[in-house]
């Protein structure tokens, strides 16, 4: 709570992205005091590389920069992996021939 805290607003949570954290059975959500509010991941991330704060964010924006070795990850051990995105669409029978050919093509891959 002590550092200078990257936060992101989303209209879809309301207002600001809580930083949730879990380790084993401990559950911790937290809103930390900000000193820059943005609204895209992608602004948080290139402010992380500007050295303006630290920022809470999905691994997978980061782990370029994670590899090069121009960021570091903070808490990993607060931070388990996360099992991935799902895709949600309406059951209905009349899909365009793109998004039919589309979901043939991700349905059964990791991506």
């Amino acid at each position: 709570m002590q550092h200078r805290c990257i936060n992101w607003r989303l209209p879809t949570v309301g207002g600001l992205l809580p930083w949730e954290f879990e380790r084993g059975e401990e559950k911790i959500n937290i809103r930390p005091n900000n000193s820059l509010i943005l609204n895209t991941a992608s602004t948080g991330i290139q402010a992380v590389l500007d050295s303006m704060g630290i920022f809470y964010t999905l691994e997978d924006a980061v782990m370029p920069y994670i590899n090069d070795g121009r960021l570091l990850r903070l808490l990993e051990e607060w931070c388990p992996p996360f099992p991935g995105f799902y895709l949600y669409y309406p059951s209905r029978n009349h899909r365009s021939q793109a998004f039919s050919l589309f979901l043939e093509e991700v349905r059964y891959q990791k991506i």
